[in-house]
């Protein structure tokens, strides 16, 4: 998502469906691996106010001198471990003529080897995520997975790009999608490795949407593409009258699926996944900056109308508007009947959808500096950062603030949450963990170069841009 908000006049084109004759390019790879040396130390330790470089960086890692020869072997019990790590009977339906059953004795080595594949287990399911769809991780924009991170994260991986990294990037099948300012947009895997990267010719800052095996995602000059996901080459693209700043949601109903994007024209258009087809523009009084959050069969977004917009996907008409208060930068999110969104001056509101009114604001008068980022939610708590430095968490019930944590510099990157775990970065290239409940610093890692990107997670890393033109892939090794 765009990290520094701009209102620029709109610019005049036809906004049309078009297949062109293109296609992608599969180059050789720009990956980079860094050489960090691991240690481990013990693997329940947290470390508060920890702090690391992308060159250097202490690892932690649980200690296990386990190998794979010792998990071999063999047992007249015929038991094995399923998914859940349960040891189950391969042989449940034995007869004896006795009905007294009998103990089964695990030797030092099978037990050892059955406690190791029930950690591996348990470890695999503690952070298995098949996917970071979009924008903020799902369609309600609410940027929270209950997978847990490693209390330290490392540096596995990165992949470098020519130009800013302003987009966020989504993830499936352990591959990352993410375009560039460069003007190309990049499919690599986890080792930083290049699968393929498409020419857009012009800037993307848009974030991605992967959808039935397709990637949607804007220009800055108006272009919605759509490539396949597979090879990059492209099935539809759509023009707007402005740039598209902002990521894509969708709605499926009659078997029709309908992208919804916003532009800088002012419009929010309805184009049909399967064709590219225009089916509807919604005009709005101002830019859409923002990604729209799905609700029922309605999108939510804000823009610098000041308004909270509602609109019915498959026929593209307004259902509300209500109003807030001056232009919003930022993304909603989306929990049970309420959005919830920052504007430009400050202050955050929690709005309910089905009666159109503002249930709670935050409004801080000696701070009035714009919340760009957009929030993350898990149960009651809100998490975002502001231009002013702070990383607010406030309690969804009632607004209240629960706690406050000054950072090293301004925040337009959105907060992420896994599990009791928050993940945000900053304008001088900081990337901090804070814990949910108590916003204790546990980690920070110095990438070095400004974050306007918003993380995802996925498989227990964090994979993030940066205005070195790098995607950077965190977690345990």
């Amino acid at each position: 998502m765009r990290g520094i908000f701009s209102c620029r006049l709109a610019t005049s084109s036809d906004s049309t469906a078009i297949t062109p004759d293109s296609t992608a390019i599969t180059p050789d790879s720009t990956a980079t691996t860094p050489d960090s040396t691991a240690t481990t130390p013990d693997s329940t330790a947290t470390t508060t106010n920890s702090t690391a470089t992308a060159a250097e960086w202490a690892a932690t890692t649980p200690d296990s001198n386990a190998t794979t020869s010792e998990c071999i072997a063999t047992s007249s019990s015929n038991t094995a471990t399923t998914s859940d790590g349960t040891a189950t009977a391969a042989d449940s339906t034995a007869t004896s003529s006795e009905s007294t059953a009998k103990p089964i004795r695990w030797s030092a080595p099978i037990g050892r080897c059955l406690a190791i594949s029930i950690l591996i287990l348990w470890t695999h399911a503690l952070f298995a995520q098949s996917e970071w769809p979009i924008f903020r991780g799902n369609q309600q924009l609410t940027a929270s997975v209950a997978h847990e991170l490693p209390n330290q994260l490392q540096l596995l991986a990165s992949f470098q790009t020519e130009d800013d990294i302003k987009a966020s990037p989504v993830v499936k099948d352990g591959v990352v999608y993410c375009g560039s300012t460069d003007g190309y947009f990049y499919a690599f895997n986890l080792k930083g490795e290049l699968k393929w990267k498409f020419n857009a010719e012009n800037a993307i800052e848009a974030p991605a949407v992967l959808l039935d095996g397709k990637v949607i995602f804007g220009s800055l000059d108006g272009w919605l593409f759509c490539l396949n996901q597979s090879d990059g080459a492209v099935v539809w693209k759509y023009k707007t009258d402005n740039q598209i700043i902002g990521s894509a949601n969708w709605h499926t109903a009659n078997g029709q699926t309908v992208i919804a994007v916003g532009s800088y024209d002012y419009f929010l258009h309805g184009v049909n996944l399967a064709s590219g087809e225009g089916l509807w523009q919604y005009e709005s009084d101002n830019f859409i900056n923002g990604a729209p959050a799905l609700y029922k069969n309605m999108v939510v977004f804000g823009g610098c109308d000041g308004f909270l917009h509602l609109v019915n996907l498959q026929k593209g008409q307004v259902s509300r508007k209500i109003e807030l208060s001056t232009y919003m930068a930022s993304s909603p999110a989306i929990v049970g009947n309420e959005a919830y969104i920052g504007d430009y001056e400050g202050r955050f509101f929690a709005v309910d959808l089905e009666n159109g009114t503002i249930r709670w604001t935050y409004d801080n008068a000696e701070k009035n500096l714009p919340f760009i980022a957009s929030p993350a939610i898990s149960g009651n708590s809100i998490v975002l950062g502001n231009e002013d430095r702070q990383l607010y968490c406030f309690n969804r019930k009632d607004g209240t603030l629960v706690w406050t944590k000054r950072l090293s510099n301004r925040i337009n990157s959105s907060s992420v949450v896994a599990g009791n775990k928050v993940i945000t970065a900053t304008m001088d290239g900081m990337l901090f963990m804070h814990n949910l409940q108590t916003g204790e610093e546990l980690q920070r890692y110095e990438l070095g170069s400004q974050m306007m990107s918003s993380p995802a997670i996925y498989d227990g890393k964090i994979i993030i841009g940066a205005n070195d033109g790098r995607i950077y892939i965190l977690g345990r090794k």
